[in-house]
Parts: C-alpha cells; structure tokens; sequence
C-alpha cells in the first residue's frame, strides 16, 4: 500500500501531453533513431526499473531493453518517454 500510495504522488506529475506524443510517435515509429539512442543511456542507469505495477507495463518491440520499464527518477514509461521531441532526462544525462 506504502508503494502505491507513492506512485499515486509521483502520477501528478506526469505530462498528458508529453505521454500522448510519446505513445503516437511509438505507433508511428517517428523519432526511432532518437529513443535507441537515449535508451542506451538509460540501460545503463541505476535509475531505471521495472513498472511496479504489471498491467501498467508498456511493451515495446521495437527496443526490448526498455519496454516494461520506467525511470525512477519521474516515473515516466520509457517506451513512451524515450520518443517525446521535447522530454529530456531528469538526471541530464541525454
């Protein structure tokens, strides 16, 4: 319950429009080249982990390293995170 509750407060921080950019570019396959690149920055993070949440999960076939991950530090998906124009590392490492 402690954990929920957690995520409950890192979720008001989440930007809808960002997500919404990021789950369009994911099924439009725009900004690939981009998300490889920063996803190898991020598998190599102490940061990044698996979505606490299983039903929340967001698969991605594309780049396997991340799909069901989120980024500790935002609690942002990575799958969709990683294909956002204008979304930038919280810890400035991409």
């Amino acid at each position: 319950m402690k954990k929920i509750k957690s995520l409950v407060g890192k979720l008001k921080n989440v930007n809808v429009v960002g997500l919404v950019e990021g789950f369009t570019n994911k099924i439009t396959g725009d900004m690939e080249e981009v998300a490889m690149k920063r996803a190898e920055i991020c598998v190599s993070c102490d940061m990044m982990e698996d979505e606490p949440i299983k039903e929340m999960a967001i698969k991605d076939n594309e780049i396997k390293s991340i799909s069901g991950k989120i980024c500790g530090e935002c609690f942002c998906s990575l799958p969709y995170k990683l294909r956002q124009y204008e979304s930038n590392c919280p810890l400035n490492k991409w």
